[in-house]
């Protein structure tokens, strides 16, 4: 490439390097005839909006064009638009005309013959500069056209996430396809104006509250950044008062030097923000909670991390309620289903109030979660099992059939998974921590039955 090339060229390399987020680099741009070396790699690059063209340092120039000059100096040149990118570059190619002028070099005096045979002879001339070599890699490694892949903040891979996601939550996977939707196209703005809020319904313990905990862990996983997660219980928001645990007390008032809910928020706003039984919240608690929904901020009382207010612009909040909400027809198409369960909220339900329909309104989604069938139910109790085991530090290997069949047999499984779990740390806590302290072992297997369960070293 040469400097007619780059005039011709360099908008297309710019909008190379926008669409695949990647620094283009062309390996064998020709340098003007007064450089040393004689050809160099170019770069263009597109950091945001602005147009970055970049060159290899070290290049020797003999020549007086000064703007040239400094872009080797610098080995970078930037502009905002494509048109100052295209001014910079006409303005340097006098640069790369062969007439251009030599900077004047003062010639050396001359040289009186010496007076004497024994003069010593004159010493020899100064060697021709050399280039520094163009990096420490040189003889090494060729990295021209080697082209650098730059992370991209706002890239998830949805498949991924979804089938994470669903392999920890058992029984739900309509809802938590649309949950993956939502947080996937919010993750992709680059100035979202709101968080996106997502009301989720059904029985107890079928997977609403864990959903929302488990959704901060895997959007780290797959997205390389940290998610950060704030759960508020609504039970213990049924006062008006409760409102400055989220955020602060005004100065003067009891709990101003106490460390708001949401002041993490500040800190970092990749944030999953869970409303569990929200419906239970006082009204000025749903006051704050509707700002928050439509505005993405909320004022502090102080200055928290450098901030006067709570920016939530980049959170996610998730909603949970057992509200008995219901859809005349189940096969109706979720939207339209929606708009029922809209309806039912704002009405309210055996004499309690209705939600605010500013909040109602303002829910992207509203999804149900089911009761669990029986296939759910027991790989939730295997599953509730080897998590038991994690807390006596063993890790269940093996698990018998036999052993889980009559662990089935003797828990009652509703709707729900909590009755069994507690039942569960009854039945199977002191075998885990009788092993556990007599045995340095941790990989374990399981078998025997719901009334006596044998642990021993898996693999024995």
């Amino acid at each position: 490439m040469n400097i007619d090339d780059l005039l011709r060229d360099a908008e297309q390399k710019f909008e190379t390097a926008k669409a695949n987020n990647v620094c283009v680099v062309v390996p064998n741009f020709q340098l003007p005839a007064n450089c040393t070396p004689p050809a160099c790699r170019i770069g263009f690059e597109r950091p945001n909006a602005a147009y970055k063209l970049l060159i290899d340092r070290g290049v020797v120039y003999a020549g007086a064009h000064a703007a040239f000059r400094e872009f080797l100096r610098l080995g970078e040149h930037n502009e905002d638009t494509p048109e100052g990118m295209k001014a910079f570059l006409r303005s340097i190619e006098p640069a790369f005309i062969a007439t251009e002028p030599v900077r004047p070099q003062h010639p050396p005096p001359p040289r009186t013959p010496p007076p004497a045979p024994e003069t010593p002879a004159p010493p020899n001339p100064p060697a021709a500069p050399q280039a520094p070599p163009l990096s420490r890699l040189s003889g090494i490694v060729d990295t021209s056209g080697i082209v650098l892949e730059k992370l991209n903040p706002h890239k998830l891979d949805d498949g991924a996430l979804r089938a994470d996601y669903k392999s920890e939550i058992c029984g739900q996977d309509q809802a938590l396809d649309c949950i993956v939707d939502i947080v996937s196209n919010h993750y992709r703005k680059r100035k979202p104006k709101r968080p996106p809020s997502i009301l989720l319904f059904g029985p107890p313990a079928v997977g609403k509250t864990m959903s929302a905990e488990r959704l901060p862990v895997l959007l780290t996983k797959h997205t390389g950044q940290q998610w950060d997660f704030i759960c508020i219980d609504g039970g213990q928001m049924g006062e008006d008062h409760t409102v400055s645990h989220l955020v602060g007390a005004p100065p003067g008032y009891l709990g101003h030097d106490r460390t708001p809910l949401l002041a993490s928020v500040n800190k970092n706003p990749k944030t999953v923000i869970l409303f569990d039984e929200f419906d239970r919240a006082s009204p000025k608690m749903m006051e704050m909670i509707m700002g928050m929904m439509s505005s993405g901020r909320m004022s502090a009382f102080k200055e928290i991390h450098g901030k006067w207010e709570f920016l939530l612009h980049e959170c996610i909040l998730i909603f949970t309620t057992n509200l008995p909400l219901k859809a005349e027809c189940p096969d109706l198409p979720q939207e339209d289903q929606t708009r029922e369960y809209r309806a039912q909220l704002i009405q309210g339900f055996d004499g309690r109030p209705g939600i605010p329909e500013a909040i109602v309104s303002r829910f992207v989604e509203i999804l149900r979660f089911s009761p669990l069938d029986d296939n759910c139910k027991v790989d939730l109790i295997a599953l509730s099992i080897m998590e038991l085991g994690t807390q006596h530090e063993l890790n269940i290997c093996k698990m018998s059939p036999d052993l889980l069949q009559s662990v089935v047999n003797t828990l009652t499984v509703e709707n729900g998974a909590r009755e069994p779990l507690n039942a569960l740390s009854k039945m199977l806590d002191k075998a885990f921590s009788d092993f556990a302290n007599e045995h340095d072992i941790r990989n374990v297997s399981l078998a025997g039955t719901a009334d006596c369960v044998e642990v021993a070293p898996f693999g024995s």
